[in-house]
């Protein structure tokens, strides 16, 4: 059983970050409004090809608690989905208008992926693993795939594996 919301990002992926209404409909399948209105800027000119989202709310770095790992949970899911992505960058600024960010790299995430997948699989050992690919653009192929990464990102926050990076 899919989830609706995975399967409106499946649908919405995009070969090109450079498309921006097909970013733009990735982002709205996903849900980086819980930390408030954004802009996005697209670094499209040579690679490493990057999406960044500028928050206009204050945020505290380190104070978000479950909208941080949902944030690494819909970086990761952007990075599959959207074909030659190579980096996403979360942009905020706390309450004193000091910028503070969160990067994922396709590089990083495939050196995570088989502590995420390993930690995800023992810890719902009764359940179906989730495959481990050598490039977390291959979790794209099909909505299940996509589904299980989303899964174990959320864990991977729970686990701190994304904790308190710069």
């Amino acid at each position: 059983e899919i989830s609706p919301q995975i399967d409106r990002i499946y649908q919405a992926q995009t070969p090109y970050v450079g498309d921006a209404p097909a970013v733009g409909r990735v982002l709205n399948a996903l849900r980086f409004d819980t930390c408030g209105s954004y802009t996005l800027e697209l670094h499209t000119s040579s690679a490493p090809y990057r999406l960044t989202l500028n928050f206009s709310v204050p945020q505290t770095s380190g104070k978000m608690g479950d909208s941080e790992k949902g944030l690494y949970q819909d970086m990761a899911a952007v990075l599959a989905i959207i074909g030659n992505l190579d980096e996403i960058e979360c942009a905020f600024r706390d309450e004193n208008s000091q910028p503070w960010s969160r990067v994922l790299t396709v590089e990083e995430l495939n050196q995570d992926l088989p502590r995420i997948v390993a930690d995800y699989n023992e810890r719902f050992s009764h359940g179906k693993p989730c495959p481990l690919y050598d490039d977390v653009k291959d979790y794209a192929g099909s909505c299940a795939d996509l589904e299980q990464l989303y899964d174990a990102m959320w864990w991977a926050g729970e686990g701190g594996i994304y904790a308190e990076t710069e």
